[in-house]
């Protein structure tokens, strides 16, 4: 019954941090979409390992990543494209690349 009721709680997460970048995404707000990916990989990523001592994590997991990922770089994209200025997109970029690095790792 428990590995039951935490899977299920691992699906219930996975929905709320698909809508949230959703939200994120539609409503145009850079710092959801950064804080929210680095808030994933701070404090969910060992939830969604396959095994405690396995680099690999769940696919349904791997896939919310990735989301967030290509929004941050389309986020990168379309600023840089627009001219959109922005006071800490130093801070973005770093961010960007940091957790693409470790996201290739994983996979």
């Amino acid at each position: 019954m428990e590995r039951k009721e935490a899977r299920s709680k691992k699906d219930e997460l996975l929905l709320y941090l698909k809508k949230t970048l959703e939200h994120a995404s539609n409503t145009q707000q850079s710092y959801l979409i950064f804080n929210g990916a680095i808030c994933i990989w701070n404090n969910f990523l060992h939830i969604f390992k396959i095994n405690a001592n396995d680099t690999k994590i769940r696919n349904d997991f791997h896939l919310v990543l990735k989301d967030y990922f290509e929004a941050m770089r389309n986020y990168l994209r379309e600023s840089e494209s627009k001219g959109i200025p922005s006071y800490d997109s130093d801070d973005k970029i770093q961010a960007f690349s940091n957790i693409g690095i470790v996201y290739t790792r994983i996979l």
